[in-house]
């Protein structure tokens, strides 16, 4: 059997590989490793529906974030129509605004947990702290993190919040 982190031989009860120290509990040693020394990359899993919307790890770029925005945006605007129709069916007479209006300040509690989330991902891309989420709260400079978030480009390369989205895509389409 061969160590598949540095290709050494290594004994069949062995636990960890004697030259480099790699835990070989875990993996299948029979076949032999390659010594070309090529980083094989784990192939991408799918985001769950959680982590799409609910996770602040890692970084998100531009497309995603634009695409995950207009969808919440869809799904509001479906829920707020289907809320507006089912009140103005079940009372027969124009939906009074302050019904609309407190529909729509639910509605927009209700998207600003999964929208802040996305945003903070935005934010690692542009290397920057999640904290700065905290910007919305100023009015007029959010515009410039809403403006900041849609057109500036995230950081090449890794950095502190993860690997570099678009070059993990470049590496799955090779």
């Amino acid at each position: 059997m061969f160590c598949p982190q540095c290709g050494k031989p290594v004994q069949d009860d062995d636990l960890i590989c004697r030259n480099c120290g790699f835990l070989l509990k875990k993996y299948d040693t029979s076949q032999t490793a390659m010594n070309d020394n090529t980083v094989h990359a784990e192939p991408k899993k799918e985001e769950t529906i959680w982590e799409m919307f609910f996770s602040t790890k890692g970084r998100l770029n531009r497309q995603p974030y634009i695409l995950r925005i207009l969808g919440l945006n869809l799904i509001e605007a479906f829920i707020m129509l289907v809320g507006i129709l089912a009140y103005g069916t079940f009372y027969q007479d124009l939906m009074p605004e302050a019904v609309v209006d407190e529909m729509r300040a639910w509605m927009g509690l209700i998207m600003l947990f999964p929208c802040a989330m996305l945003m903070i991902r935005r934010l690692h891309d542009l290397n920057r702290s999640g904290w700065w989420f905290l910007i919305i709260l100023i009015p007029y400079v959010n515009f410039l993190l809403l403006i900041a978030a849609l057109f500036i480009k995230g950081t090449k390369g890794p950095n502190k919040y993860g690997p570099d989205p678009l070059q993990a895509e470049e590496k799955e389409t090779k």
